[in-house]
């Protein structure tokens, strides 16, 4: 079984986005807050194709394949306007409306 990363290693920016895609059945990879460039945040996660599917639909992220790697997809920005926290949070809501809340 994946077990999830341990949050205190994971950048603030992106921790409760990858609780929640291992939470779903996602399992996650690697992730990057940006560090000042609000357009290089990401989530790199492997899914089956339908559960992809169903993260890409919540919107606020754009969602792609990556090149070479069947069921490797890549969670990042594309070129949307706002802050990060503000398109976390639209996620968040929109996930948790289609998946339910976790524990905690």
């Amino acid at each position: 079984m994946h077990q999830a990363p341990d949050p205190k290693i994971l950048d603030k920016g992106v921790r409760a986005v990858v609780a929640e895609l291992n939470r779903i059945g996602a399992r996650t990879l690697f992730s990057c807050s940006g560090h000042g460039d609000r357009l290089a945040w990401y989530v790199l996660f492997e899914a089956d194709p339908l559960l992809a599917q169903q993260i890409a639909d919540l919107g606020h992220f754009g969602i792609s394949l990556v090149m070479g790697q069947p069921g490797r997809y890549r969670m990042a920005r594309s070129h949307t306007k706002g802050k990060n926290s503000v398109l976390v949070k639209g996620w968040l809501d929109a996930l948790y409306k289609k998946f339910g809340r976790g524990a905690g």
